[in-house]
C-alpha cells in the first residue's frame, strides 16, 4: 500500500511538471484562426512569446505571463503585452467560464497610423493614445463586443486635395470605439466643444469602410473650400472596400 501511495505521488508530480513546462508551440499548433498566423513561438503555455501575423503581415511580438492570483477567483488570466514597429500595448486577457475578455492600453506612432491614412493622402504627426480597449468574445473567439477610447493631442497635418498639397494645424481630437450588429464604429469629436468631426464604420465580413466627414472637421482643417450646413452634420461620405474581409466569428479550433 505504501508503494502504491508513493507511485501515485510520483505520477502526480510528473504530470504537474509536464503541465508547467508544456511548450507553448504544442497549444499554438492546434489553434487555427482565419487570416492569423502564429510564428516564432517560444516559452511555455504559462509564460512565453510569439510573432503575430495577420493576412500575411507581421505585426509584432506578443508576450504573455500567467497571473496566478486570478485563479483564486476561478479566472484564468494572463498579462499580455504587444510590441511592434511603432506600436506598444499592454494589458491582460481573461478566460471566465465560456467567455474571453481582452483589455489593452498603449500608443500607436503616427508612422503606423499614416499607413492607413496614406490611402486618403493624409499624413499626421504625433502618436495615437489607446485607453480602455476592451474586446469580449465567446469560447470560439467570436467577437461579442468591443469598446475603446482614443486620444490624439493634435499637431501638423498634411493632405492633398484636387492634386494640391495643403498643411494645417489641428487641435486634439478624441475618439470612441463601439460595436453594433457586428459592425465596428468610430466616433471622433472635438473635445473643446464636444462637436463631432468624423464617423467611421467597418463591416468586417465585406471589408467595407465608410467614412463620414462632418462640416466641423472641414472648417478645422482650414480647407480651401467651405461647406454649408450644421457643424455636426455630414458634409462628405466615402465608402469603399479598403480591407480584405475577415470574420467576426472566426473558425477557431483548439
Amino acid at each position: 500500500m505504501k508503494k502504491v501511495g508513493v507511485g501515485i505521488v510520483i505520477t502526480f508530480t510528473f504530470l504537474i511538471v509536464c503541465l508547467v513546462l508544456l511548450p507553448a508551440r504544442v497549444v499554438t499548433q492546434a489553434i487555427e484562426i482565419q487570416n492569423v498566423a502564429l510564428r516564432g513561438v517560444a516559452g511555455t503555455v504559462w509564460s512565453g512569446s510569439l510573432d503575430l501575423h495577420i493576412q500575411s503581415r507581421e505585426l509584432g511580438r506578443l508576450q504573455w505571463q500567467l497571473q496566478p492570483s486570478q485563479l483564486l477567483q476561478a479566472t484564468l488570466s494572463f498579462a499580455l503585452d504587444f510590441t511592434g514597429t511603432g506600436v506598444e500595448l499592454e494589458g491582460n486577457i481573461r478566460r471566465n467560464w465560456s467567455t474571453y475578455e481582452l483589455t489593452q492600453r498603449g500608443r500607436i506612432d503616427s508612422t503606423v497610423t499614416n499607413i492607413l491614412l496614406s490611402h486618403y493622402e493624409i499624413d499626421i504627426t504625433g502618436p495615437l493614445q489607446i485607453k480602455d480597449l476592451v474586446v469580449r468574445t465567446n469560447s470560439q473567439l467570436a467577437v461579442q463586443d468591443a469598446t475603446a477610447r482614443l486620444n490624439w493631442d493634435g499637431g501638423l497635418v498634411h493632405y492633398r486635395l484636387a492634386g494640391i498639397s495643403h498643411r494645417t494645424e489641428l487641435p486634439g481630437l478624441r475618439g470612441e470605439v463601439s460595436m453594433t450588429d457586428s459592425i465596428f464604429n468610430l466616433t471622433v469629436v472635438d473635445p473643446t466643444d464636444a462637436r463631432g468631426v468624423l464617423d467611421l464604420q467597418l463591416e468586417p465580413t465585406t471589408g467595407e469602410v465608410s467614412v463620414h466627414v462632418k462640416h466641423h472637421l472641414i472648417n478645422l482643417a482650414d480647407a480651401p473650400w467651405r461647406t454649408r450646413g450644421k457643424a455636426d452634420a455630414v458634409a462628405l461620405t466615402i465608402s469603399e472596400r479598403l480591407l480584405d474581409p475577415f470574420a467576426v466569428e472566426p473558425q477557431a479550433k483548439f
